[in-house]
C-alpha cells in the first residue's frame, strides 16, 4: 500500500511539473532585487513588486529611485517545455523582456533567476535575481 501511495504521489508531482502554474497569487509579494545591466558590467540593486490580477502579474521594478511599471505571465519555453516566468517592461528608453525561471528556498518562498534585455538589441543578456522580502518578528 506505502509503495502504491509513493507511486502515485511521483507521478501526479511529474505532471504538475510539465503545466504552467494556475494561480499567480503564492508569488505576490515585494522582492530584493540584484542584477547586472545588459552589455555592461554594470551591477544595481532594487526591488521589485509582484502583484496578481486577472491576466497575471503586474510588476513594479524599482532600480535607482526610479520605479517602472510591467506585466508578467508564465510561458513554457524549449523543446523540454520548462515553466518561466516572462516580464515584460518598458523604460524612457527602450522595451525589455526577462525570462525567469522560479525555484523554492527551504521556507517554500519563490526565488527567480532572470535573463533579460533590450528587445531586439541586446547582445548580452543582463542578469537579476529576485529574493522575497521577509517581515520582521
Amino acid at each position: 500500500m506505502l509503495r502504491l501511495v509513493l507511486i502515485l504521489l511521483l507521478l501526479s508531482t511529474s505532471v504538475v511539473a510539465e503545466e504552467p502554474l494556475g494561480e499567480y497569487g503564492p508569488l505576490g509579494g515585494v522582492y530584493d532585487l540584484i542584477g547586472r545591466k545588459p552589455d555592461s558590467n554594470e551591477t544595481y540593486t532594487g526591488t521589485i513588486k509582484l502583484i496578481p490580477v486577472p491576466s497575471g502579474l503586474r510588476v513594479e521594478r524599482k532600480v535607482g529611485g526610479v520605479t517602472v511599471i510591467g506585466s508578467g505571465r508564465f510561458e513554457l519555453k524549449t523543446p523540454d517545455k520548462i515553466q518561466v516566468l516572462t516580464i515584460t517592461f518598458r523604460d524612457n528608453q527602450a522595451a525589455f523582456e526577462s525570462s525567469c525561471r522560479i525555484s523554492w528556498d527551504l521556507d517554500n518562498y519563490a526565488r527567480f533567476t532572470c535573463l533579460y534585455g533590450i528587445v531586439g538589441k541586446t547582445q548580452l543578456p543582463g542578469m537579476e535575481a529576485f529574493f522575497i522580502q521577509r517581515e520582521s518578528s
